[in-house]
C-alpha cells in the first residue's frame, strides 16, 4: 500500500517565471487544480516537475505513483513580482533572528513564530508598521516574557512593586508612595515591553 509521501514542500512561484522541483521518488501522472494559475510539465526521467506561474493565485498539484495511487499534494502559490521582492527584503532584514517563518497568503507576507528577545520583536513590529504588505504574527516566547518580567522588576528596584506576566501583558502591582514613583515604574516597564498594565496603588505619606 502506498502511503501519502508528503515529501514535496509547498511551492511559491513568481508570476511569469518557472522553476523545476525535485521529486524524491519515481512518479506517474500529475494533475493541477487550475491550469490558469500554473502549468506543470512532468520530467519523469530527471525526477522533476517543471512549474510555470501563469496568474496570481493558489492551486494544488497532485502527484501519483507509477501504479496510479495518489502520493503527494503540493500547494502552489503564484505571487506578483513585487511581493516576491518584499519577501526577499524581509527575509534579508530578519535573517539573523531565529524562530521566524515567512508565508505568502492573500497578497501579503506573513511573518510567524516566537522570538526570544524583546528587541527582536520590536524589529519585526517596526517592519510591520512600515511596510503595508507585511503582517506580523510574531510573539515573544513565554520564557522570554517571564525573564523580562523579573528584569523589569529588578530595574524598577522599588520594594513593594511586583512585576508579573499576565497573558501577553506585563502587569505592575503593589504599593508605591507617590504618583511619580508609579509613573517612573510604568515608564521603565514600557521601555522594555509595549503592553504594560499599571495597577499600582499609590499611598502617599
Amino acid at each position: 500500500v502506498t502511503q501519502a509521501a508528503d515529501e514535496v514542500a509547498d511551492q511559491v512561484i513568481v508570476v511569469n517565471t518557472q522553476q523545476a522541483i525535485d521529486i524524491p521518488y519515481s512518479f506517474g501522472d500529475v494533475s493541477i487544480g487550475s491550469g490558469d494559475i500554473a502549468k506543470v510539465v512532468p520530467l519523469r526521467e530527471a525526477k522533476q516537475i517543471l512549474i510555470a506561474g501563469r496568474e496570481v493565485g493558489t492551486t494544488n498539484l497532485i502527484i501519483y505513483d507509477t501504479r496510479g495511487a495518489r502520493v503527494d499534494e503540493v500547494e502552489i502559490t503564484v505571487i506578483p513580482a513585487n511581493l516576491a521582492k518584499v519577501m526577499k527584503n524581509v527575509q534579508g532584514l530578519l535573517d539573523d533572528i531565529e524562530g521566524l517563518s515567512f508565508k505568502i497568503m492573500n497578497d501579503r507576507v506573513y511573518i510567524q513564530g516566537e522570538v526570544s528577545l524583546d528587541d527582536e520583536l520590536e524589529r519585526v513590529q517596526e517592519l510591520d508598521a512600515r511596510e503595508a504588505l507585511i503582517e506580523s504574527m510574531v510573539t515573544l516566547s513565554p520564557i522570554a516574557q517571564r525573564l523580562l518580567a523579573s528584569l523589569i522588576q529588578k530595574e524598577i528596584g522599588t520594594p513593594g512593586v511586583n512585576v508579573r506576566l499576565v497573558g501577553k501583558k506585563i502587569m505592575l502591582e503593589g504599593i508605591v508612595h507617590s504618583e511619580m514613583a508609579s509613573k517612573r515604574a510604568e515608564a521603565i516597564a514600557r521601555a522594555y515591553y509595549p503592553d504594560v498594565v499599571n495597577v499600582l496603588e499609590v499611598r502617599e505619606g
